[in-house]
């Protein structure tokens, strides 16, 4: 990252917290550059943000407005967990930190992390941590963190598409068969259990013809909506490259 001394470019980019009108100048649209984000509701962003602000300090959205676009370009988000450990000690989680792919050399990520620590800080908290991926470990060794110890994950994905009606539909199994461009022959193996409120893809996906066998696993929502291309963008978030 360039350094930004400038103090043009400082008075540019100031964080501060996010505001109810924020949703007008690009905030989901930044999200989506991190990972799925579906279109939010003027009435469902209203209803979050106003449930977030009744937390104060406790959950804090923190984002950088470019003065000359009047864009959001930079976004991250800590949130105070309470402990009785320590002394009834509090530890800060960082989350959902991205800054806009055209912004980016100008350290916003930084001064998004920076303030968020610091608010962290002034909390009292005993310690913030985070997760990244490998890619973005040199950046947060910068900004002062470390590794320790190993993430483990239980995923949980609901059904984000509201209002859909009762379903009964028992578990059952797909076999698909496609051909990728580049990849050759692909067999997918479809393990589907479905739940009115719980939607829950099995995939299993074996790669033929010059390669060996490789055998790849995740989860995915299914939607049931035009917006059926979220399984496939998960897909090719787990680096299996398929066609669904």
């Amino acid at each position: 990252m360039q350094d930004c001394d400038s103090s043009g470019i400082d008075q540019r980019f100031q964080v501060r917290r996010l505001e109810l009108l924020d949703k007008r100048k690009g905030f989901i649209e930044l999200l989506q550059q991190l990972t799925v984000c579906d279109s939010v509701t003027d009435k469902d962003f209203e209803d979050r943000f106003k449930e977030l602000s009744s937390l104060g300090d406790d959950h804090v959205i923190a984002v950088i407005e470019d003065e000359q676009s009047g864009m959001i370009v930079a976004t991250g988000s800590v949130f105070i967990e309470k402990k009785f450990i320590r002394n009834c000690g509090k530890v800060a989680h960082i989350e959902d930190v991205v800054v806009d792919a055209n912004t980016r050399g100008k350290q916003l990520g930084k001064k998004i992390v920076g303030f968020l620590t610091d608010h962290a800080c002034s909390t009292g908290c005993y310690k913030v941590i985070l997760d990244c991926n490998v890619d973005n470990k040199t950046f947060y060794e910068k900004c002062g963190f470390k590794q320790k110890e190993v993430q483990m994950i239980f995923e949980i994905l609901i059904n984000l598409h509201k209002g859909m009606k009762h379903m009964d539909i028992c578990p059952t199994q797909i076999h698909k068969e496609t051909e990728h461009p580049s990849k050759g022959f692909i067999k997918l193996n479809i393990d589907v259990v479905l739940d009115p409120l719980l939607l829950k893809f099995g995939v299993r996906v074996a790669l033929r013809d010059d390669f060996d066998w490789v055998i790849g696993s995740f989860v995915v929502s299914l939607s049931l909506t035009p917006q059926s291309h979220v399984a496939k963008v998960l897909a090719m978030r787990q680096g299996l490259l398929m066609s669904i």
